[in-house]
């Protein structure tokens, strides 16, 4: 295993989103975002995440994404900074582009994480290729363990486990 093959425990809101923690900056401040298949980029709330506390930020330029859930437009900076699978610092990717959305009103998360592969837009990086890239996870997988609520569901990144590795069966 590799120190980013993690299984990330996800919260379940109304049966149909699910959240979990990606740490970001070199702080790693915990985000509670939507690991979403349907998108691409990652997208952080400026006012979940500020830039300023970290020192690996940096600014690329203004942004406009034309789409997420409703349909609205999305406008943010993009830029690159670190960004980790837990807390600890080994499981972190560095320089990976995301965007810090000003203008997004419609998730209550404090982000996206997309996992796409097939609606990638220019410019978009996946998070579990700079994960692979940065030789942090065996491999460019991610797997779903998804349960009602008040059950827990999971999120497997780089290796994928078992339901009995859960206790389940």
């Amino acid at each position: 295993m590799k120190p980013a093959d993690q299984r990330i425990t996800l919260q379940n809101t109304n049966n149909g989103v699910y959240t979990g923690k990606l740490y970001m900056g070199t702080g790693r401040i915990g985000l509670n975002m939507v690991w979403d298949t349907y998108y691409d980029w990652t997208l952080a709330k400026s006012s979940a995440y500020s830039t300023s506390t970290s020192v690996t930020y940096t600014k690329f330029n203004d942004i406009t994404l034309s789409y997420l859930y409703d349909g609205t437009k999305i406008t943010g900076s993009s830029g690159k900074d670190t960004v980790c699978a837990t807390s600890s610092a080994l499981t972190c990717a560095t320089n990976f582009v995301w965007v810090g959305v000003t203008s997004w009103t419609h998730v209550e998360a404090d982000g996206v994480v997309g996992l796409s592969p097939v609606r990638m837009q220019t410019g978009a990086v996946l998070l579990l290729d700079d994960l692979y890239t940065q030789n942090l996870i065996s491999s460019k997988v991610f797997g779903f363990m998804l349960d009602v609520l008040p059950n827990p569901s999971y999120l497997d990144i780089g290796e994928l486990r078992t339901a009995s590795s859960l206790g389940t069966g």
